[in-house]
């Protein structure tokens, strides 16, 4: 399987190779009919939807349900649970692997929030699968009884990686102390005013549009959770 760039298949080979001075602009062969002597058939994947989106992010942490490794080795035949090393206290006080593992299972609610963001990570597969990860591994670094506001971690993932021109910009620079009593809604139509990404807007309009709940979240959440996030994007 091979990829190819869409701007590439009618450029002509000597823009790219300028030895090959016998061949005239005019006939020049293009890079598409270069490939075809080794591909015959090809296809065109479809942009990712909002639902193609959603399926994604659903079967990336369906992952996340399997059985917890236990984090203590077990006792062999040969030696007794005596036998183990022990614990010192500052490996006791890090969050074991059950731990973790739970912290990665997702309630009904997150999943409901991740659908409500997916309009706006809806770019490409790996754009998604990387808010994903951002969103889980953020998540779990609250696994030691910390509270976090899941709506807010998702839509701060969210507006940094699916959107970094109309509101990343924005939500990286110094917050005035006005922009935190906003709702999300107030503070994403004010920004996206003076936006030039025709495509970041798109989306943008698509999600606030389909928010829901999320339109009323406060932006004091989002800047709470702001450092955390900014660590992994």
């Amino acid at each position: 399987m091979t990829g190819q760039v869409p701007k590439l298949p009618n450029a002509r080979i000597p823009q790219a190779h300028t030895e090959v001075d016998e061949i005239t602009s005019v006939d020049a062969p293009t890079t598409a009919n270069y490939l075809e002597k080794i591909f015959q058939l090809s296809y065109t994947l479809p942009p990712i939807t909002p639902d193609g989106c959603k399926a994604l992010l659903h079967a990336a942490m369906a992952a996340n349900h399997g059985p917890a490794a236990s984090s203590q080795p077990e006792a062999t035949d040969d030696e007794t649970e005596a036998d183990l090393p022990e614990k010192d206290a500052e490996a006791a006080d890090l969050p074991t692997t059950e731990q973790l593992s739970e912290a990665l299972i997702l309630s009904a609610d997150e999943l409901a929030t991740l659908d409500l963001v997916a309009p706006l990570v809806a770019i490409t597969p790996r754009r998604a699968k990387r808010f994903g990860n951002v969103y889980t591994v953020v998540r779990a670094r609250f696994s030691d009884g910390q509270a976090v506001d899941t709506a807010a971690l998702a839509v701060t993932a969210a507006i940094l990686l699916g959107a970094p021109k109309t509101l990343g910009e924005k939500l990286r620079k110094p917050t005035p102390a006005s922009t935190l009593g906003l709702s999300l809604k107030d503070w994403v139509t004010d920004a996206v005013v003076d936006s030039t990404d025709p495509a970041e807007v798109e989306r943008v309009e698509t999600f606030i549009r389909n928010a829901d709940r999320l339109s009323d979240l406060e932006m004091k959440a989002v800047i709470d959770i702001l450092p955390s996030v900014l660590l992994y994007v």
